[in-house]
């Protein structure tokens, strides 16, 4: 069966799956969604996509406990940790416009103006993706974009080459902007299991950190390690850094 598919336009579609088993419930809505489609091949997972317009996007994942055993504590990374489906997704341009990101911890209770890697959320996420693939593991895309945290930390800028793994979220030529710093040109996160791993961001998370004509203020670090927020300071950082937040104290 073939088919020739080259416009694609929803409103207010909302999908959920909930994953009694693996203990997993995933959301994911769109209040406009229109899509130019170059080709596809649904016999290879295949699709090319011009440009997708995405308005008030939802996305997010909530993790609990469930049903099947723990699994052993090594898992051999098969290269589909993310792409169960092995599909193939390209996508020259891709714009969001106020959208939302959440990964939780079901019964965690965040504190009011702390990162919480159990309790990650992002708002007013504003911006383009563009050369976004998803192809085997590995989402890559040019992103250009600004959001808001649950914490307060505000994004007034994120511009950089992304690239998620199962096992790295790595931010090349970035330019990161908040309300208070600055920050270039590399930044990475190393972990061994991104669910597993970020409800403990500061002791699993091991963070890499290429530095350049950066300024850091002591308002920002405090989101994630609160010790810091009566310091009010700034300080114009160069060089490397390599740890978990837990490394630094």
């Amino acid at each position: 069966i073939a088919f020739n598919i080259q416009k694609i336009d929803l409103k207010k579609v909302t999908f959920i799956q909930n994953d009694e088993w693996k203990g997993q419930k995933m959301t994911a809505r769109v209040g406009s969604l229109l899509a130019d489609i170059k080709s596809t091949d649904l016999g290879k997972s295949e699709f090319s996509i011009n440009s997708v317009d995405i308005d008030k996007p939802y996305f997010s994942l909530e993790d609990f406990d469930g049903n099947r055993p723990a699994p052993p504590i090594f898992v051999q990374d098969t290269g589909m940790y993310f792409n169960a489906g092995d599909i193939v997704v390209r996508i020259v341009d891709l714009k969001i416009t106020d959208g939302t990101f959440a990964s939780i911890k079901r019964g965690d209770v965040p504190e009011k103006g702390l990162f919480d890697g159990a309790y990650i959320k992002l708002n007013k996420i504003n911006g383009n993706f563009k050369q976004l693939s998803f192809i085997k593991d590995t989402i890559k895309a040019k992103v250009d974009l600004t959001a808001m945290e649950r914490s307060g930390l505000e994004l007034k800028k994120l511009k950089a080459d992304f690239k998620l793994t199962p096992q790295v979220m790595e931010f090349a030529n970035l330019d990161l902007r908040t309300a208070n710093s600055r920050l270039g040109n590399y930044y990475a996160m190393h972990y061994k299991d991104f669910n597993e791993d970020m409800p403990y961001f500061i002791h699993r998370v091991i963070l890499d950190a290429r530095i350049k004509n950066s300024v850091i203020s002591s308002n920002d670090i405090a989101f994630f390690a609160p010790a810091l927020s009566d310091w009010n300071k700034t300080a114009d950082i160069n060089g490397k850094l390599a740890g978990t937040i837990e490394d630094f104290k």
